[in-house]
Formats: structure tokens, C-alpha cells, sequence
């Protein structure tokens, strides 16, 4: 059992790093095929949830990598097979290989590859690669908790916001193409919504809301591997990320499972965990978290009626 914890900032620092190179490698291979041949298939009936060849190959190098550095450590991934489960142990990877791959096998430059570190169940260290231009091969976004978030060597910060963090009617802002359909919108968040976006990636998403180029984001439903990396990345960019919980309240996105067992049934938390999360600064997220309500009270019924639309 690997005895190490996430307050040993040796160790954490290691972390970090070991989640820039996972990305950086995995976005070189993705980035190289963008554009080209690939072997797309549906996940679902919908034909909506796509997967690519390119997604498993990132995501096998990237494990490949993470198991190497740490064989201690469990990686989960979205291209996991169903019956992939195991005892939770105090580090889970959580590794999504390309969110965006709807963008990426219609060749939209829109999606990243997300790495995130969970100690017990709470992110503590992660990475996220995307296309941006401004960089030779790309740029890592990263963050390790208590160190500040990074665009490599450039600090990252939230949008500076006043007015009592309403949404500026000139900045921009991402939305799901289902919002109104899910949820009820408040007045005041009606007349201050901002300039809406779709950007059909998360993990993109979340780096934008890191970076100040969006004020915020209402992002999902989506998994653990979406929010892992990302949600650390806004906190320590000074934001502050809400989930959705059971009852249909907002809370601050702190675990992916709560209380954390050794067990399988925590792993398996992890793996299913979906909900919709709000990212910003922190005035601004909790304006939106006032003025926005699900229809339905049930976490579950939100999230299937939002995935169903």
C-alpha cells in the first residue's frame, strides 16, 4: 500500500508532474491524428456518446505511464470496459483521453485530454492538455493543491469580477444547449447571463474559467474524469466550483466520494459519479447558484432529462 499522502509536497509536487507528462504525451498522439482517419463508433443509441480509436490509444498510453510511475495508484478512465472494477486504494487516477471527442471526430479544435490525481476520493494534483494555439505542441494547464494554477510557466486567474459577481453582459460565458430545458432561471440570472457559448468539452471549459477568458461555466452532467483536473485547476486559479447534489442543491465541489472506504464500492462512486457543476469566481458562482434550480428535485431525473434532450 503506498504510504504516501497528499500533505507531503514532495511527493505532490511529483504528482503534478507525473500528470504534465501523461497529457503532454497523450496530446502529441492526439494531436497528430486530429484531422485524419479515424474509426469512430457510437456508445450509445442516440448515436451522441462517441468514442474513436484515438481514445483508447490515449487513454492506454496514458495508463501505461501512470502505472509505471505509481503502481500503487488505480487509474480509472472513460474507456474503462464496464466490469472494470477494483478495491479503492487512498490515490485514483481519474483519466479522460479526449473530452470533446464529438469536436474531435467532426475536426473541431475544441476538446482537451484531462489527467486528475484523487487523494481519497478529493483532488489534490492534475493536468490538462489542449490545442490552444501560443505553444509548440500545445499548452498544460496544472494545478497541485495549495501551488497555484499554471498555463506552464503563466499563473492563472479568475476573471476579476465587481457588481456583486453579476455576469458581464460583454463577457462570455459557457452554457449547455439543454439549460432551459433543465433548469428554472431566475430572473435576475435572465437579464445577467453573459454572451452564451457551447463548447461541447469540459475540461476545455474549466481552463477557460481558470484562464479569465470565460466568467463561468455551467458544465454537464458529466463524470469524475471531466472535473478531476479541471475543478482543482479554477480553486487554486482562485475559483470555485458547485455540484449538484442528491436533492437538487448546489454544493462546493470538495470530493468524489464521500465517506472514502477501501472498498469496492468506492471506486465504483467514483466511476459513476454525474453531475452538473458550476465554475467561476466565487461571487459569481453563487449568484448563478441562487438564480438556477432543477426542474426536478431528483439528481438522478435531472441528469437523465438533461442527457435524454
Amino acid at each position: 500500500m503506498d504510504t504516501n499522502t497528499a500533505s507531503d509536497v514532495d511527493y505532490l509536487t511529483q504528482v503534478e508532474q507525473v500528470a504534465c507528462k501523461a497529457v503532454r504525451e497523450a496530446g502529441d498522439l492526439v494531436s497528430s491524428r486530429f484531422g485524419g482517419n479515424l474509426h469512430v463508433n457510437a456508445k450509445d443509441q442516440a448515436g451522441r456518446d462517441l468514442v474513436t480509436d484515438v481514445d483508447r490509444e490515449s487513454q492506454q498510453l496514458i495508463s501505461e505511464y501512470l502505472n509505471h510511475s505509481f503502481p500503487e495508484h488505480l487509474v480509472i478512465g472513460e474507456e474503462d470496459p464496464d466490469c472494470d472494477e477494483h478495491i479503492a486504494p487512498d490515490w485514483i487516477w481519474a483519466v479522460d483521453p479526449i473530452d470533446g471527442t464529438v469536436n474531435f471526430a467532426n475536426g473541431l479544435p475544441v476538446y482537451a485530454v484531462s489527467v486528475g490525481a484523487l487523494y481519497r476520493g478529493t483532488p489534490v494534483a492534475g493536468a490538462i492538455w489542449t490545442g490552444l494555439p501560443g505553444s509548440a505542441g500545445g499548452n498544460v494547464f496544472h494545478a497541485r493543491r495549495g501551488a497555484g494554477a499554471w498555463n506552464g510557466k503563466n499563473k492563472l486567474g479568475v476573471m476579476n469580477v465587481t457588481n456583486g459577481g453579476l455576469p458581464s453582459p460583454s463577457s462570455i460565458v459557457a452554457l449547455p444547449s439543454t439549460l432551459h430545458e433543465g433548469y428554472r432561471i431566475g430572473s435576475e440570472l435572465r437579464r445577467y447571463m453573459g454572451g452564451s457559448r457551447t463548447l461541447g468539452s469540459v475540461a476545455f471549459e474549466l481552463c477557460m474559467v481558470a484562464s479569465g477568458v470565460l466568467q463561468y461555466a455551467i458544465s454537464g452532467p458529466a463524470n469524475s474524469w471531466d472535473f478531476a483536473a479541471g475543478s482543482l485547476i479554477v480553486s487554486e486559479a482562485g475559483g470555485l466550483s458547485l455540484a449538484l447534489d442528491s436533492r437538487g442543491c448546489w454544493h462546493k465541489l470538495e470530493t468524489f466520494a464521500q465517506p472514502y472506504v477501501h472498498d469496492f464500492e468506492t471506486s465504483k462512486n467514483i466511476r459513476s459519479w454525474l453531475r452538473p457543476v458550476i465554475s467561476g469566481p466565487a461571487a459569481t458562482t453563487n449568484f448563478i447558484s441562487k438564480n438556477l434550480r432543477p426542474k426536478t428535485r431528483s439528481l438522478s431525473r435531472v441528469v437523465r432529462q438533461t442527457l435524454r434532450l
